[in-house]
């Protein structure tokens, strides 16, 4: 009765190990193989063959698989919607802004679409440095807007993204020394 009840815990102690060897072999594949090799395991590694210098990069959404990053380029912005998947982080959409006209605020209200069925609201808006110093937003009966920007050479880019459509919005544009601009006379 003793040799069988030996066998069978060494037989039990075997599987469990044979087990625990199987969940080692799984994680050591995924962190040197896997991830190496076959997909993207960062946002930077997907936005390496991508036109731009380093930008900025922002997840908007709080389970962190949605990502909204901003790089330079010579003809102004490059944005690009990536997302996280079963093969690692993809670029799902992307946009490029050009530097804005001498005397022209253009505001670029854009839908990008991320995996899952999952969409983000877009505001862009590149201004001259020299030309708008802040922009101010309101929506919907007067809820603000609080536009977030970054810079390259002479072009400043707000942007805002919401994961809930934006409505109608009145923009208005203020110059360094305060005085409100006519956006009209700029679109």
């Amino acid at each position: 009765m003793d040799t069988k009840k030996t066998r069978s815990s060494t037989s039990a102690r075997r599987n469990s190990y044979i087990v625990l060897l199987i969940i080692i072999g799984i994680v050591l594949f995924r962190l040197f193989v896997w991830d190496v090799y076959f997909a993207n395991s960062t946002v930077e590694q997907a936005l390496e063959d991508y036109e731009g210098g380093p930008g900025i990069g922002m997840f908007v959404d709080k389970a962190e698989k949605y990502n909204l990053t901003i790089k330079p380029v010579e003809e102004g912005f490059k944005v690009y919607g990536v997302s996280k998947g079963l093969w690692g982080w993809n670029v799902t959409d992307e946009l490029l802004i050009h530097h804005p006209g001498p005397d022209s605020l253009d505001v670029i209200e854009r839908t990008f679409h991320y995996r899952s069925k999952k969409d983000v609201h877009l505001i862009l808006m590149p201004t001259l440095i020299n030309q708008v110093d802040q922009i101010k937003a309101t929506r919907n009966g007067g809820d603000q807007i609080a536009f977030n920007n970054t810079v390259n050479e002479d072009t400043r880019l707000y942007y805002y993204y919401s994961e809930q459509p934006i409505g109608k919005v009145e923009y208005k544009a203020y110059s360094l020394d305060g005085q409100e601009i006519d956006v009209q006379l700029l679109k």
